[in-house]
């Protein structure tokens, strides 16, 4: 399905890959600054068509996201948009501030989003692909 998929940059660094029908490979590589993080969110909306989409999150080359970014990551309802979050290749410090937000996630938007971390690749597919039975429509117009 590669053949179909569609690539969104953010600012120069960052890169945005959507293979429908519902998943999104995303490669944060060095610094993640809030206005990044809304423009994942302004693709997420685009291409989610008010439905929860799959995120591979390759963190390989990703620095710890700021105070500043988290806050914009765990407070905008659209991260709702996100029904299960598989985490490539992050160290113990970025997986450690990805749970600390999954539990902010959980405070603010009332969303317990499920989330995995992984080494490989075709593992963190595999996981996904299981987790597709919980996707659900997501009306954000009442998020506002």
């Amino acid at each position: 399905m590669l053949h179909d998929a569609r690539i969104f940059s953010i600012g120069h660094a960052h890169r945005v890959r959507f293979e429908p029908p519902d998943v999104v490979v995303l490669a944060w590589n060095g610094d993640v600054e809030p206005e990044h993080m809304l423009t994942f969110y302004d693709i997420l909306e685009e291409v989610a068509q008010g439905r929860q989409v799959l995120v591979m999150n390759d963190l390989t080359h990703s620095n710890d996201p700021g105070a500043r970014t988290r806050k914009v990551a765990t407070m905008d309802p659209r991260s709702r948009l996100v029904g299960a979050l598989a985490l490539l290749r992050a160290n113990f410090r970025l997986r450690v501030i990805v749970a600390m937000m999954d539990k902010a996630v959980r405070v603010f938007q009332g969303q317990t989003r499920r989330t995995a971390c992984f080494d490989e690749e075709r593992e963190a597919r595999t996981w996904l692909a299981t987790q597709r039975q919980h996707l659900a429509p997501i009306d954000l117009a009442s998020a506002f």
